[in-house]
C-alpha cells in the first residue's frame, strides 16, 4: 500500500496536478491508430461486447511503438533527484504512450475492425493487478494464469500490455 491507495479521487487529482506542476515532466504523445493481427472470432466477440480487453506480448516491436523515449528518458534521469518525489512519479507519470484507436484485422486484411481504445498500459500477472482488470474493465482473462502462479507460488510471472476497448468505430464485419 502506498501513500496514494487512501486518498480520495479529489486528493488523487490534486495530488498528480501537482506532481505536473512542479516537476513539468514530458507528455506522452499518442499514438493515432495501432496496428494488429487478430483472430475473427475475437473481432466478433468485441463487437458483441463481450470481449472488452485485448491483451499482447510485450515484444521489441510493441515496446518501441508504444515507449515514450523522451519521458522515459525524463524518469530515468530524475529517478536519483534527491528532490523528486519518487513514490509520486512512479504514481502519476509513465512512459507507455496512450493508444487512440485499435484497427484489427487478419493477416490476409480480408476484414478489419477498428476500436476506440480507452485506457491502454502495462500489466503483470500479480493479485492487485489482475483485480484492478476485473474491476475497472470486467475482464477475467488473466484469473486462470494467475491462479496457476498463486498456487506454483512463483515469482516470475508473465507481463502484458492491455487495451481496453471502448464503442466500434467501423468494420466490415457482420455482426
Amino acid at each position: 500500500m502506498n501513500k496514494f491507495d487512501s486518498m480520495t479521487n479529489e486528493q488523487y487529482r490534486a495530488a498528480k496536478d501537482g506532481f505536473f506542476l512542479q516537476y513539468n515532466p514530458p507528455a506522452c504523445k499518442p499514438v493515432e491508430t495501432m496496428d494488429l493481427v487478430m483472430r475473427q472470432e475475437n473481432a466478433l466477440a468485441i463487437i458483441k461486447g463481450d470481449r472488452k480487453v485485448e491483451f499482447r506480448q510485450i515484444n521489441d516491436d510493441n515496446f518501441n511503438m508504444l515507449n515514450d523515449e523522451e519521458t522515459y528518458d525524463w524518469m530515468m534521469d530524475h529517478r536519483s533527484d534527491e528532490n523528486m518525489d519518487i513514490e509520486a512519479m512512479y504514481e502519476f507519470l509513465c512512459s507507455i504512450r496512450p493508444v487512440m484507436t485499435l484497427h484489427f484485422h487478419d493477416e490476409e486484411n480480408s476484414w478489419f475492425l477498428d476500436v476506440e481504445c480507452t485506457k491502454n498500459d502495462l500489466t503483470c500477472v500479480f493479485p492487485r493487478e489482475v483485480e484492478y482488470l476485473q474491476k475497472r474493465f470486467g475482464c477475467h482473462e488473466l484469473d486462470g494464469i494467475l491462479e496457476d502462479y498463486e498456487k506454483r507460488n512463483d515469482p516470475m510471472r508473465p507481463a502484458f500490455f492491455y487495451f481496453a476497448l471502448g464503442k466500434v468505430l467501423d468494420t466490415n464485419l457482420a455482426s
